[in-house]
């Protein structure tokens, strides 16, 4: 069986890459995925939130410090100016780490950004 990494699963592309994994359980197996959903509030302010579940499927490399399943998670709030040409935002994270020995941990950040677009 073959693992396969779907990035961007909500839209129509991951949507449709989904139902061709689907009707091929059998040769597919879904090992890692996104997901995330922007939504504007008006204007001037927007949010997007990512989610990204993996799970490690190759017996390869130390139990000890070999990955076996890692999550994230993000969630953001922008402000957009300058005709939509620049935003300022802060943004949330968060993951957790597993190890085949059994080993986890998680970490967590806020982090503030500001991008400006030059070209349109």
């Amino acid at each position: 069986m073959q693992g396969v990494a779907v990035l961007g699963s909500t839209g129509s592309i991951g949507k449709s890459a989904l139902s061709v994994l689907r009707r091929h359980r059998d040769r597919f197996e879904v090992v890692a995925l996104t997901a995330g959903y922007e939504h504007y509030w008006s204007s001037r302010w927007s949010s997007n939130v990512v989610v990204s579940p993996a799970w490690v499927v190759s017996e390869l490399g130390d139990p000890a410090i070999a990955n076996d399943k890692l999550d994230y998670i993000a969630a953001n709030l922008r402000h957009w100016f300058l005709d939509q040409r620049a935003w300022a935002g802060v943004e949330y994270l968060h993951g957790t780490r597993e190890l085949r020995s059994g080993v986890h941990g998680s970490a967590n950040r806020i982090q503030f950004a500001v991008q400006f677009n030059i070209l349109d």
